[in-house]
């Protein structure tokens, strides 16, 4: 979403009032302890209320029931009886006969990449990997690591840009632009990478469904072939810089059950038959919502509601407003991230895709969130995030508030 100048909101935290004027920065750098380890309640900075954009937001010490303030990095859910024990999930999910290396191959092409998870669970603290290089992305919205070029992340900006991809190193550095030719976009929120839904090919999807007031009739999944980028943009005489056009970009128009609703988040299944639109609400519950193969382009489709989940998060205003999604390509973990932090959902055993996975993420109602990460409380508007591609950690940038370049690329390690 795009910025809009804040308004004042006030919250009531561990019994202290902070008042929010609409500075970038409320606190300066000596009320943040280097890892949020003052356990109270730090104050980043916040955001445009106008958009429901949480620019940064309060939280009254979200640490687990030990007391572990672990630098920043909260252990919240392995106390939890309901989450997948670390011995539950293995590294390939599945028993060798059934998965290869790591990812369940049945009803899968075997364009789908090998990718492992975390058996322990946890991870470490935020690495800053390289600020974003390209000047035009800005007001980054979405992450996705590529199935095809090894070292490269999909990005794309908020509303406002054209119906455009970024290649992204996962440095930082600028390695593509594509334009996606005769493609008219209004938000694109997400971006996923998967099979094709019509062809055992990668393609990457993009979910242009941002909408602040539900009023939106037209909201679209645009899907195009992943281009290999080095065949692009590797000639050292071929500025990365300059777009380059992807003419094979279709939409599917759609709606959703019961009426137009704000969506940021998106995940696909790994076999691109299945895609999962997360609600954005400022609630304690948020609705999921399913597509499901044949996509068609007609405009008949409807999102149904497949569940209704407790939103992940701190109960503050905006502080559980999914904005960004990743299903792991194995279909037993899926990553949600709030404006509080980042959380992430355990399914017993492994989904290749389609009715499995979907019957999964029916039961979300009744999983806990497991936080992976608080904040960061250096990423004030953070809405994108993806698993990286060995599977095992995760990516995440926020857009920059006063939309200007070089935000901070961070990468969360798998710890033992």
């Amino acid at each position: 979403m795009t910025t809009s100048p804040a308004r004042c909101a006030l919250a009531l935290l561990g019994g202290l009032l902070v008042s929010c004027d609409g500075a970038p920065g409320l606190s300066d750098a000596a009320d943040v302890d280097a890892g949020f380890a003052d356990a109270g309640f730090v104050d980043a900075g916040f955001v445009d209320a106008g958009d429901a954009e949480d620019a940064g937001f309060v939280d009254a010490g979200f640490i687990d029931a030990g007391d572990a303030e672990d630098a920043g990095v909260v252990d919240a859910g392995f106390s939890d009886a309901g989450d997948v024990d670390a011995g539950d999930v293995d590294a390939g999910v599945a028993d060798a006969g059934d998965v290869d290396a790591g990812v369940a191959d049945a009803g899968v092409d075997d364009i789908t990449p090998a990718r492992d998870v975390c058996a322990s669970g946890r991870v470490g603290l935020a690495e800053n990997v390289g600020a974003l290089g390209d000047p035009e992305l800005v007001e980054t919205s979405g992450l996705a690591a590529s199935w095809l070029n090894p070292g490269v992340l999909w990005a794309h900006n908020d509303s406002g840009d054209s119906a455009r991809v970024f290649a992204v190193g996962t440095n930082g550095a600028a390695r593509g632009r594509f334009a996606l030719d005769a493609i008219d976009a209004v938000d694109i929120e997400d971006v996923a990478v998967s099979l094709c839904p019509d062809a055992p090919d990668a393609c990457v999807w993009l979910a242009d469904t941002g909408d602040n007031t539900a009023a939106r009739t037209d909201a679209q999944l645009v899907v195009f072939a992943e281009p290999f980028v080095d065949d692009v943009v590797a000639d050292p005489l071929v500025d990365p810089l300059v777009e380059v056009a992807v003419t094979d970009a279709r939409t599917i128009p759609f709606s959703y059950e019961g009426g137009a609703v704000d969506v940021e988040a998106m995940a696909v299944s790994a076999d691109g038959t299945r895609v999962f639109l997360f609600e954005k609400i400022d609630a304690a519950r948020a609705r999921v919502f399913a597509l499901s193969a044949p996509f068609v382009d007609d405009g008949t489709m409807v999102a149904r509601v497949v569940a209704t989940l407790n939103s992940p998060g701190v109960a503050i205003q905006y502080g559980r407003m999914i904005t960004a999604a990743d299903l792991h390509t194995t279909g037993s973990r899926l990553l949600l991230r709030v404006y509080t932090g980042i959380f992430e959902y355990r399914f017993m055993g492994a989904h290749d895709g389609g009715a499995d996975v979907e019957d999964a993420v029916a039961g979300l109602g009744s999983l806990t969130a497991t936080q992976l990460v608080f904040g960061p409380l250096s990423e004030r508007q953070g809405e994108a995030l993806a698993y990286d591609a060995s599977g095992r950690g995760l990516f995440s940038v926020s857009e920059d508030t006063n939309a200007a370049p070089g935000q901070m690329l961070h990468h969360f390690s798998c710890q033992p």
